[in-house]
Formats: structure tokens, C-alpha cells, sequence
């Protein structure tokens, strides 16, 4: 399924082909979408996941930058998950091979470090079309971490800094972005002064702490002048 053109909410999906991957599921459909976290960097990342030597691979690989790359066509096993150790996921079928029934995701990073809102955006829309398409639930316990399938040997994947709350309510419908960083102290008093019409270009003003010219407070304090005289 995919591997060709399409976008998801004006985000494209490129067609990357690997050739680690097992034909089929083993008779079992995609029931689960597993969340990773690379540990290197694009495109050294992509480069390994579609390297023969490598072994590895992902249905998907989502870029820092909010790039979607498909590697693996769905109704096939991507090599990603690795052995299911000590899971603590309790919806995953017993002695069954990790790969058969998941569809994996791939995020550029390394564990530690947040994730950029680009990249949250992609895997939202694409971890909620996935829903649709393949009948997944909405639910952690079908959206799961590496970790959640191996705390023995992957406990730091995708890491403690995957914003899962973010990711959960966007693909449930009711958040799709992180929360905008709070305002400079500053703004406030900029937009007071646009409204009043002492400022017409406030792009020139939003670099708070850049010093302020002579020109502009002299040209912002004859506006004030004339206003008061007005």
C-alpha cells in the first residue's frame, strides 16, 4: 500500500524504498503502530534504514524538518522492532514475531532531546490517517513506544521527551499543535501602539531585545506629538 505520491494534510509522503523487509504479515493484520526514535540524524538515518548490510528498516521515517518518508509498503513486515522482551503492552499477541502485526515510525533524534511542533504535526497526521485507513484504536494501548515492547533492551525508545499527550489528543481530533511559546513581555505594548496608530510596521518592532534606532523612537515620539496636539 502507498509507497507512490500523496499527501497528508499538505504534507507530502516520499516514496524512499527498502529492501529490509519480510513479504506479509504471517497471516496477521496491522493492529498496532509503534513509535521509535532513530539516534542519528537525517539523512544518515535514511541512508541506514535502506542500506542491505543494515538489517533494519521502518514502514516510515519522519524527519526533524516534518518530512514523511515510506520506506516499507504496509501489508509488509518492516525489520524495526527487533525481540519482545518483558512488554508492558498488554494488548500485543503473545510469542508472536514483533513485526507482523505493527506498523513502525521512525523519528529523527536523539533520545533526550524535544521534539520540533514540524515533526509532531507529521507524526499526528500521519499516526491518526493510519487510524482511519487500518482500524488501529485511538488508544495507547495500541499506540505504543519501542519501549513498550521491549523494556529490556529499548527502555529509552522513543524517549521521555516524546510528547505524548500532544500526539495522543491530536490523533484523537482535539489538539493538533503544541502550544505556541508564550509571548515576549513586550508584545503586549506593541500591539496596544499598532491599535493606537503609532506603529504601521510592527515586523520592523518584534526583535524586542535588538536596540531601537534613533530614527524610529524619534519618528514613534512625533506620532505621539501629534496625536497629543491632535
Amino acid at each position: 500500500m502507498l509507497l507512490g505520491s500523496m499527501t497528508l494534510n499538505g504534507i507530502p509522503i516520499i516514496p524512499n524504498p527498502s529492501p529490509n523487509f519480510t513479504p506479509g504479515r504471517m497471516g496477521l493484520r496491522a493492529s498496532h503502530i509503534v513509535n521509535h526514535i532513530t539516534d542519528g540524524l537525517f539523512p544518515g538515518c535514511l541512508v541506514w534504514l535502506c542500506n542491505p548490510t543494515s538489517s533494519a528498516s521502518s514502514h516510515y521515517l519522519i524527519t526533524r524538518s516534518g518530512l514523511i518518508y515510506q520506506l516499507v509498503q504496509l501489508e509488509n513486515s518492516a525489520w524495526t522492532n527487533g525481540t519482545v522482551r518483558s512488554p508492558t503492552c498488554a494488548t500485543l499477541p503473545p510469542g508472536v514475531w514483533g513485526n507482523a502485526y505493527t506498523v513502525t515510525i521512525e523519528h529523527e533524534g536523539k533520545p533526550g532531546e524535544p521534539f520540533p511542533a514540524t515533526q509532531v504535526e507529521a507524526t499526528i497526521a500521519l499516526q491518526s490517517w493510519l487510524c482511519e485507513t487500518l482500524r488501529i484504536p485511538k488508544s495507547r494501548e495500541y499506540i505504543i513506544g519501542h519501549s513498550d515492547m521491549d523494556s529490556v533492551g529499548k527502555p529509552g525508545c522513543p524517549g521521555n521527551k516524546f510528547p505524548w499527550d500532544i500526539v495522543m489528543a491530536g490523533i484523537r481530533g482535539t489538539e493538533h499543535l503544541p502550544e505556541p511559546p508564550p509571548k515576549h513581555w513586550a508584545q503586549g505594548a506593541l500591539d496596544d501602539l499598532v491599535a493606537a496608530g503609532l506603529i504601521a510596521s510592527p515586523d520592523a518592532w518584534v526583535d524586542f531585545d535588538h536596540p531601537v534606532s534613533k530614527a524610529q523612537m524619534l519618528s514613534l515620539i512625533n506620532k505621539f506629538r501629534l496625536m497629543m496636539l491632535g
